[in-house]
């Protein structure tokens, strides 16, 4: 009797000694078949052949989580409890500049306080701008630097 397998669309004629017995089906084609060792082996006998049918079945992905992978999730936990925190709105400077686009007819109406009062305005937004873009780019460079961590639990609206 000859025992051919099929597996992702390839037939191999594999000897009898291992066509009788899934599980050195299954760790002959593991090497080169990724997802072999968990798949479903169903035969069908035409002949004198008997035709192996190889499905893989879909497993788990990722990695089981270690005692480091909990610590490490409580670290990310803090992290975006601490991004939930900010205050949400727009840089002072972009406010201001959108505040004061048409410059020439609003320093045309000012008088010398205003002007000075304007002018005290922009160096407190430009401070304040800074500052926010400072944090970002904090921020920013924190996550860049951060290593990967395999989630324990599934993110909402994924």
């Amino acid at each position: 009797m000859e025992f051919i397998v099929n597996i992702e669309g390839q037939t191999i004629k594999i000897p009898k000694e291992l066509g009788e017995d899934d599980g050195k089906i299954k760790a002959l084609l593991a090497p080169l078949f990724p997802g072999a060792a968990n798949s479903k082996i169903t035969r069908t006998v035409e002949g004198e052949e008997t035709i192996i049918n190889v499905v893989k079945m879909a497993g788990t992905k990722g990695l089981l989580p270690t005692a480091q992978d909990v610590v490490d999730l409580e670290r990310v936990h803090m992290l975006l409890d601490k991004l939930g925190e900010t205050p949400a709105g727009e840089n002072a400077a972009v406010a201001l500049s959108r505040e004061v686009k048409d410059i020439d007819s609003i320093f045309a109406n000012l008088d010398p306080e205003g002007i000075l009062e304007m002018d005290n305005r922009i160096e407190a937004a430009m401070i304040e701008g800074k500052s926010e873009i400072d944090a970002i780019n904090a921020a920013y460079k924190g996550l860049c630097q951060a290593e990967a961590v395999p989630m324990l639990e599934m993110v909402t609206g994924f």
